[in-house]
């Protein structure tokens, strides 16, 4: 049986398999001003191919702020960002998205008078469709184990079907990189 000082030190060796996977994300240095108030202080973060990591902290600690910065939803004030490999420098969420990162809100950003389908085709570029718009948007649904009619509006569907929505959006793109951030808060 394992003492906990042997769990802890194979915890924090990193297998070589680990380290031989191609980088995801790399943040190096960021920094966030909102104004006078500092919300993200000089983070670096690294995460590689095929593992998964929590990133915790109290409210307000600015865990969503660099989730945002990840995905190019907020812009940052300085450092430097690589997704795959690939370094980018003021970029958009549509790159981002090019790239392989996918990112599901705490909130999900939906489009409350449009339907399901509507919301899925709008996310979702037309190169990684199926040209049957509907079985293709059915199929998302499922991946997920949402039940929602495709032509439901997105108004008419509870919160907890509204983050599957969401959720089925984030896979749709086949992301490399999946950020999940705090999607069963609301």
């Amino acid at each position: 049986m394992a003492t906990v000082e042997q769990l802890q030190s194979d915890m924090a060796t990193p297998t070589s398999t680990a380290l031989d996977s191609p980088l995801g994300l790399r943040m190096q240095g960021v920094w966030k001003r909102f104004g006078h108030v500092v919300a993200v202080k000089d983070i670096s973060f690294v995460a590689r191919c095929g593992e998964v990591h929590a990133l915790l902290g109290e409210n307000g600690a600015g865990k969503s702020t660099l989730m945002g910065i990840a995905s190019g939803t907020l812009s940052y004030d300085q450092g430097s960002i690589e997704i795959c490999g690939q370094s980018v420098d003021r970029f958009s969420a549509a790159q981002a998205q090019r790239l392989g990162l996918a990112i599901v809100h705490q909130h999900p950003a939906v489009l409350p008078d449009l339907t399901v389908a509507e919301n899925l085709l709008l996310a979702v570029p037309a190169a990684l469709r199926t040209d049957y718009a509907n079985d293709w948007v059915i199929a998302q649904l499922r991946r997920v184990g949402s039940a929602v009619h495709p032509k439901t509006r997105l108004c008419d569907v509870d919160i907890a079907q509204s983050q599957l929505i969401e959720l089925a959006k984030a896979l749709a793109i086949d992301p490399k990189i999946l950020i999940l951030d705090e999607p069963t808060a609301a």
